[in-house]
């Protein structure tokens, strides 16, 4: 056998799946996030190449593998923190690319966490877990034109709901991007074509008048918020004239 931590890992779990060590523990997350055949049958055929072939199915980076392996190795030698955060922000980045097209049911993040946090009460990890889970649920607020984060504010102001976004191919929420982008002058390959982007909304969402904070979503509420009041005086007055 190669002389390689998770093979190791593999092998000590394939003696004993209950085992409490932290390793093979490692090896029950990431048999929860792929497949038990993933990483089980390569090993027996010995195609450990295989292996991390598998690893990487969902656009994990080979550079993020050898460090998660080299920190495995070296949290099992010195017990680092900083090996076991970085450890598990790897797989937390293995299962949000899982993810990436997909939510996450609450009976599958109860099982991970199950794994994840037994014991332990790390602030950093949680958060890390926490903004992974909000990225992979909320996708609507993190569409990407050119890497980066589309505002979502530009598809209410076309009329579109979270759920005809939601609903959208690829090839179709492309061309809305472009068209939201060419609607405000902003050309698509544009370096601060989101901070543009987000000024252009933040100025559209303006109520226009003397009652403006400067934030369109803050303008939005403060108008609903008159609303209601004037809704509600004239019930009271209402009221009053009918009690007469």
């Amino acid at each position: 056998m190669q002389n390689d931590v998770l093979l190791n890992a593999i092998s000590r779990y394939l003696i004993n799946k209950e085992d409490q060590s932290f390793d093979v523990q490692i090896v029950r997350i990431l048999v929860y996030i792929y497949s038990e055949a993933d990483l089980v049958n390569p090993f027996l055929i010995k195609d450990y190449d295989l292996i991390n072939n598998n690893l990487k199915r969902f656009g994990l980076e080979e550079e993020s593998l050898n460090k998660f392996k080299k920190s495995l190795q070296n949290y099992l030698t010195t017990q680092n923190i900083n090996d076991f955060l970085t450890i598990y922000k790897i797989i937390i980045d293995m299962i949000e690319k899982k993810y990436k097209d997909d939510f996450i049911t609450e009976e599958e993040v109860k099982k991970y966490e199950e794994i994840f946090f037994k014991g332990r009460s790390i602030k950093a990890l949680n958060d890390y877990w926490n903004k992974a889970l909000y990225k992979i649920n909320n996708k609507i607020t993190f569409t990407e034109v050119n890497n980066n984060v589309f505002n979502p504010y530009a598809y209410y102001l076309q009329g579109k709901t979270l759920a005809d976004i939601k609903e959208m191919s690829d090839e179709k929420l492309y061309y809305l991007n472009k068209k939201i982008l060419r609607d405000y002058n902003i050309k698509f390959d544009d370096k601060n074509m989101l901070n543009k982007l987000n000024r252009a909304i933040d100025k559209a969402m303006m109520p226009k008048g003397a009652l403006s904070s400067g934030n369109g979503f803050v303008d939005i509420l403060m108008f609903l918020s008159f609303v209601a009041t004037e809704i509600m005086v004239g019930a009271v007055i209402a009221l009053q004239m009918i009690l007469r």
